[in-house]
């Protein structure tokens, strides 16, 4: 176990620990946790922090807490807690995750450079994920935008996003966009010339995770089909389910088939069969 996972367990321990004190055990909780890669190791001034929230990110705080390190805060039945670490992402768990960073492109100069983390936790019982995550994104983005970081950085998602793609990604919800990049990784590669591709991390939205195989399609196509068909189903409120006839803007048709995935390892997917 990396030291980056420990602390964020222990966050997400504390967090817990804190939240159940108010809320009914029977409820489920939903968390989402990610790590802001820090370009020094200086301790975030977050009581400046809190004004951002408020005013620039529409966050209702209706209480909080300050340490040295630490901020607490509670916003609609929604527990936050901003943790700075004092060291960078351990370098090995960096490297293997730099592999598949293609919506950063200078993250392999970037990335190694980081001093410290700030490791955000955002928890919820009786949330729904969508409100989870929209309230984790408008607080990464005040952090980013407050501190001197390169981005951000979802541990359980293999996803590593710049600071500026982050932000704007983010402003986008104004307009009722869902910045997917920012919550799904969307991974793609060719197989014989033919294209691949899946997403990780829709799970946390109570679904299986979705992936082409062997498609004559270009790789942008193939991405194209699973971005649409994720955004439809967040938007909607309607996960796809096995069985399930998924119809791309051009017409052609998929049945979805729930497999073991041949190239995510212990994974299993709904599979996009072409019919």
């Amino acid at each position: 176990m990396s030291r980056t996972t420990f602390c964020l367990l222990l966050l997400l321990s504390a967090a817990t620990c804190v939240f159940s004190q108010t809320q009914a055990s029977n409820v489920p909780t939903r968390t989402v946790s990610a790590v802001v890669l820090l370009r020094e190791a200086k301790v975030p001034d977050f009581r400046a922090l809190l004004p951002v929230l408020r005013k620039d990110w529409n966050l209702q705080i209706d209480s909080f807490s300050l340490t040295d390190k630490k901020l607490t805060a509670y916003s609609g039945g929604l527990s936050i807690v901003l943790q700075y670490v004092s060291y960078p992402v351990a370098a090995a768990e960096i490297a293997a995750v730099l592999e598949g960073a293609w919506l950063w492109g200078t993250a392999r100069e970037e990335v190694p450079r980081h001093q410290a983390q700030l490791t955000i936790a955002v928890l919820g019982k009786g949330q729904t994920p969508l409100n989870t995550y929209q309230t984790y994104t408008r607080v990464a983005a005040a952090v980013l935008e407050n501190t001197r970081a390169y981005g951000i950085y979802l541990p359980r998602h293999y996803l590593l996003l710049p600071r500026g793609f982050f932000l704007e990604a983010a402003r986008q919800m104004e307009q009722d966009e869902l910045p997917l990049y920012c919550w799904i990784y969307f991974g793609m590669f060719q197989l014989d010339g033919l294209s691949c591709a899946y997403t990780y991390g829709l799970d946390d939205f109570g679904m299986l995770d979705l992936e082409i195989v062997r498609t004559p399609r270009s790789l942008a196509e193939a991405h194209a089909i699973l971005y649409d068909a994720v955004r439809d189903a967040l938007k909607t409120g309607k996960p796809w389910q096995e069985g399930a006839i998924l119809e791309s803007l051009d017409g052609e048709r998929f049945r979805l088939r729930r497999v073991r995935s041949p190239y995510i390892e212990n994974r299993e997917m709904l599979q996009l069969q072409k019919l």
